[in-house]
């Protein structure tokens, strides 16, 4: 028989955000008891571990399970590392390496894009990052992609395009914003991205995705985030801001459009819809690039304030969401062309890397509908007479 994982006991802990306090007293044992059930001194009774699959909620093989396909642990870019606590973030860790085990998982069937980039252009990246020249790099990376400069529809469409693995956090964790990085698996290496979920709506989404874009082109790599003071943090931050306003809106294209001397909330409501980002993103960005006076811009931040448009603008609601797509169509591909079958998804995750995970978890990140993997076919029990 397999032993008891203590290092599952808490990645399962910090995935629930629970203190080691708080699950001894759900578990009604000692706060040194629990430490040596996560630190390998001791397994815990039947009883116990019976309460520890019940209130943690991951299955009782995942507790005995070994960890030699865990990924190496890399750099994780917090939208909200000033707001949130270290134990509301702690389940970050778990996502990523679900994510990383489903994608690896739909692999072994199926082709998905590569995040491929040429080193030269990173050279020069990294040249233009040196002298802070953030608008160039915005503007270059679009020209290296074939953006052109015009709007972008669908930033987490183009995100998993270029070979972003992009999950969506699931609803339970509302108190984890975006975040994203590099991780090494073995030999591979994904950039994973998973983007806020809640309190968010179309034009939130697009920018949230570009912040998360400019972290990866600027700092992934180069800086490990958790070693900042808050005032680098901070200009970290800044710095992921400045490029996703000159992703989503090139200056020489954004001016044309920008007519300041008649420039109304009506008419910025207007470039929103065009553009695809947010008002208030639309006017820190004309203030940028001098189009409007700092003046103007907090008289019009004024008139949103005050019209109650701050947290959700006019109209914002008839722009659909836009959620990833690769996972959940990997796998309807695969059970529509009867590769596998959906019910088997959990075992067949399982016995690839001896992690056994709870199927709602796996059915948000891999953005599948709820009790999707549950729903297979029945055969009839009842039948008529004759």
């Amino acid at each position: 028989m397999k032993a008891f994982n203590g290092e599952r006991l808490k990645e399962a802990r910090y995935f629930r955000s629970y203190s080691i306090t708080e699950l001894s007293s759900i578990l009604g044992v000692s706060k040194q008891m629990v430490s040596k059930y996560e630190n390998g001194k001791s397994e815990p009774p039947a009883e116990t571990l019976f309460r520890i699959v019940k209130e943690l909620g991951f299955p009782l093989n995942f507790y005995f399970g070994k960890d030699s396909s865990v990924p190496k642990k890399s750099e994780t870019f917090y939208r909200s590392r000033f707001t949130a606590t270290q134990k509301q973030k702690s389940p970050t860790e778990s996502l990523k390496k679900l994510a990383y085990f489903y994608r690896s998982f739909l692999e072994d069937y199926l082709d998905f894009p590569l995040l491929e980039v040429d080193k030269d252009f990173l050279k020069e990246i990294s040249i233009l990052h040196e002298k802070k020249d953030i608008e160039q790099i915005a503007q270059n990376l679009r020209e290296y992609w074939g953006l052109g400069s015009k709007p972008i529809a669908n930033m987490v469409n183009l995100l998993e395009r270029k070979g972003f693995l992009v999950c969506d956090i699931p609803h339970t964790m509302d108190k984890v914003d975006a975040f994203g990085g590099m991780e090494k698996f073995k030999e591979e290496m994904y950039y994973i991205i998973f983007l806020e979920n809640k309190e968010t709506d179309f034009f939130r989404r697009q920018f949230s995705s570009a912040h998360e874009l400019g972290h990866w082109i600027l700092h992934s790599g180069i800086i490990n985030p958790q070693d900042l003071e808050p005032i680098e943090y901070r200009n970290m931050e800044q710095e992921a801001n400045d490029f996703a306003s000159a992703f989503l809106l090139p200056s020489e294209e954004f001016r044309t459009d920008v007519d300041s001397d008649n420039l109304t909330l009506q008419y910025i409501l207007s470039l929103r819809n065009k553009w695809n980002v947010s008002m208030s993103a639309l006017l820190m960005r004309a203030k940028k690039l001098n189009i409007i006076s700092e003046e103007r811009y907090i008289k019009f931040q004024k008139q949103i304030n005050y019209k109650k448009w701050r947290k959700k603008e006019p109209h914002s609601e008839d722009f659909e969401i836009k959620h990833p797509q690769s996972l959940r169509e990997g796998t309807e591909l695969l059970v529509s062309e009867k590769l596998i079958d959906k019910t088997d998804i959990p075992l067949m995750i399982e016995n690839k890397f001896d992690r056994a995970y709870p199927n709602l978890l796996i059915e948000e990140v891999a953005g599948l509908p709820r009790g999707y993997i549950n729903s297979g076919e029945t055969e009839q029990i009842i039948k008529i007479k004759g």
